[in-house]
């Protein structure tokens, strides 16, 4: 699967607040997430229902979160948007974040992934990497989900991206669809 190839040497993510204007094309995704029923804050991972966000599915992750902040193997790939493979050139469906390269860049997503889980309230980050004479460029919205009950430790992210960059944005266009593990 050929993807758009950047090799990252910088990666910055810049916390951008949920009324700013750059929400806007992920604003369906938060506007569902807070129409579902909550406690303490935090909805279920049963509610989530892929027809509800068929426009952006292409465009979505799910992240098991397995273990303690700081722990190894904490973070695993449930779904990976057919559209994020596609620009990533494979598929991490079922890899966990650990594996994710380079250095840089899982730092500065271990970092986003940790502050929603500590704040269980969602995340909107300015994401841009360059490197090689390329750069990527995108906006990732973090909703956090309990387990089977609203309310309790956060047990799943739902990652939503939007392209920034010419390049990738053609992509997010197209949906693709891949099977939940």
């Amino acid at each position: 699967m050929p993807g758009f190839h950047v090799d990252v040497t910088s990666a910055v993510s810049t916390p951008l607040p949920l009324d700013s204007a750059a929400l806007d094309e992920l604003l369906p995704v938060y506007e569902w997430w807070q129409g579902l029923p909550q406690t303490d804050g935090l909805a279920s991972r049963d509610d989530i229902r892929p027809e509800q966000l068929r426009r952006m599915l292409g465009r979505i992750s799910l992240i098991d979160v397995l273990a303690p902040i700081g722990a190894a193997r904490c973070y695993r790939y449930r779904l990976f948007g057919s559209t994020l493979a596609q620009l990533h050139g494979l598929n991490r469906q079922g890899t966990y974040l650990d594996d994710l390269t380079p250095e840089i860049y899982r730092s500065m997503v271990w970092r986003d992934y940790d502050e929603c889980r500590r704040q269980k309230t969602p995340r909107l980050s300015d994401c841009l990497l360059t490197g090689g004479g390329g750069k990527r460029h995108y906006l990732r919205l973090l909703v956090p989900f309990s387990g089977s009950e609203a309310g309790g430790d956060v047990s799943l992210l739902l990652s939503a991206t939007a392209f920034l960059d010419a390049q990738a944005r053609d992509l997010q266009t197209t949906n693709y669809f891949y099977s939940v593990v």
